[in-house]
């Protein structure tokens, strides 16, 4: 229960704002719609004779109440689709893991004894070869991480920034970028666009693609290895203080080390994709 005045404040968010998008959109446009900012004076006249502004405003009213229930529906529905999104996708990969379900934080080691594929089904030759292009899209997307993401990270964590001037930190910042970039689109297309969507070989992309946790850990030390950087540069050369600044150093310094770890998590974690992608191959071909 301790948690419940944090979802009670969502949900009510969520009906505010579902609630002021009705109000916007049905009343209040209604009402502007009928204003001499649309009609000439003459029409405004014939139009409040017929329909007088009074029963107009009671119907407003009216179209509000409707609206603060719709909003809570909606508000509802959401939070409603993405419980049974989430069981899904859980009972999902609990079907599918079996008894590997159990490996430590969630990542498979290399070698594990775990069917990528759904054990029991048939598999014909059109399901191989649909099973195997998907297969190539998980791959190509890793091998671009490993040129967009691990190549520039490597690169900026081998620079000792802190010893050179302060300005020339903005490079870091741009790679920064470019990472947070290519990790974005990473996602997008594997989760979004691809695993988001599967419907017919949900288990064998969720065995592979999940769990995502290094993917995440690595695009949030990321986030704050550059918002680091970004506050050094702006506050730098305005610390006086020796201690203050020694500091400061070691904050970023932190971050770095922190973003250092999560790279090699990552690198790990792309490297199993692969491994579990030539396993789900050897698979089709038996």
């Amino acid at each position: 229960m301790s948690d419940y005045p944090a979802r009670l404040w969502e949900f009510g968010a969520a009906v505010i704002t579902y609630w002021l998008w009705w109000v916007a959109t049905v009343p209040f446009l209604l009402d502007q719609l009928l204003s001499k900012n649309f009609w000439s004076p003459a029409t405004i006249g014939w139009i409040d004779r017929r329909w007088p502004p009074e029963k107009r405003h009671k119907l407003f009213k009216r179209l509000a109440v409707v609206g603060l229930v719709l909003g809570s529906f909606q508000a509802f529905d959401h939070v409603n689709s993405q419980l049974k999104t989430a069981n899904s996708e859980l009972t999902a990969i609990k079907a599918a893991k079996g008894s590997s379900s159990s490996v430590p934080n969630a990542i498979r080691p290399e070698g594990a004894d775990h069917s990528i594929l759904v054990a029991g089904r048939y598999y014909s030759p059109d399901n191989k070869n649909e099973v195997s292009g998907r297969l190539d899209k998980i791959s190509e997307a890793i091998k671009r991480a490993d040129q967009e993401m691990l190549v520039p990270a490597n690169k900026i964590l081998n620079q000792r920034f802190l010893v050179r001037p302060v300005g020339e930190a903005g490079t870091h910042l741009e790679t920064l970028v470019g990472i947070n970039d290519a990790a974005k689109r990473m996602d997008t297309y594997l989760y979004d666009r691809l695993l988001a969507v599967e419907q017919d070989y949900r288990v064998e992309m969720n065995n592979i693609l999940l769990p995502r946790e290094p993917f995440d850990k690595f695009m949030r030390a990321a986030d704050e290895y550059r918002n680091a950087i970004s506050v050094w540069m702006k506050l730098s050369n305005g610390i006086s203080d020796d201690e203050a600044s020694r500091e400061f150093r070691r904050l970023v310094t932190a971050s770095g080390g922190a973003f250092n770890a999560a790279r090699d998590e990552f690198a790990t974690w792309l490297s199993q994709r692969q491994n579990l992608i030539e396993q789900a191959r050897r698979e089709l071909r038996h």
